[in-house]
């Protein structure tokens, strides 16, 4: 992996996080449609032009495309945390997303096991 590859994943990494972050204050203060709206801007800026498809992979492939496990991990903690701020979801919803949430996290882990991070290959 390139130096250039390496910092954008790390970049994206951390805006995440810090999006999370802010989300949380946000909820706290009870501004769960703000905070849901930061988690949305979040998830674009990770996912870019490739969030409609993404979404609408299974999950393994959704994986693949974004194609290293961190990314992976950014992504599932940001569904996570929209999931958390939005009450619009039915329990068979909640119970879809959970299982979409597993299952990436699964495939996050067999990415990195195949191929830790910076070993570029």
């Amino acid at each position: 992996m390139s130096l250039i590859q390496e910092d954008y994943i790390m970049r994206m990494v951390e805006m995440a996080a810090q999006v999370i972050a802010r989300a949380l204050g946000l909820a706290k203060q009870g501004a769960s449609a703000a905070a849901l709206a930061v988690i949305e801007d979040g998830i674009d800026e990770l996912l870019g032009e490739r969030r409609n498809i993404i979404e609408m992979l299974d999950p393994v492939s959704a994986a693949h495309l974004l194609g290293d496990a961190r990314l992976v991990q950014a992504y599932a903690d940001l569904l996570r945390k929209r999931s958390e701020c939005d009450d619009t979801f039915s329990p068979k919803g909640m119970e879809h997303l959970n299982l979409r949430l597993d299952q990436l996290l699964l495939e996050a882990r067999r990415m990195a096991v195949s191929k830790p991070p910076g070993s570029g290959g």
